[in-house]
C-alpha cells in the first residue's frame, strides 16, 4: 500500500459502523480473501456516499491516483 493510504476493517478505516462487507462474507463464508475499497479525500464536499459533483469526484479520483497505480501494476 502506499504510505499515506488507510487500510483495515471498515470500522477501523472508515470510522462508522456497517452492517458487514462483501469482503467479510468472502471471508468468512468462502475462506477468500477480498478487498473492498472506500475513496476519499479531505475535501469536506467529498463526505457524501454518493458523490454528485463532478468536479469533487475528479479531485477524489486525483486524490487517490498512486493507490490506482499501486494496486493495478
Amino acid at each position: 500500500m502506499p504510505p499515506d493510504m488507510m487500510y483495515g476493517n471498515f470500522a477501523g478505516a472508515v470510522k462508522y459502523p456497517v452492517n458487514g462487507g462483501a469482503s467479510d462474507y468472502m471471508l468468512g463464508e468462502r475462506n477468500i480473501y477480498a478487498i473492498s475499497t472506500m475513496l476519499g479525500s479531505d475535501d469536506v464536499f467529498s463526505q457524501d456516499f454518493f458523490i454528485q459533483d463532478p468536479s469533487v469526484l475528479k479531485g477524489v479520483c486525483d486524490t487517490n491516483y498512486p493507490w490506482f497505480i499501486f494496486t493495478m501494476t
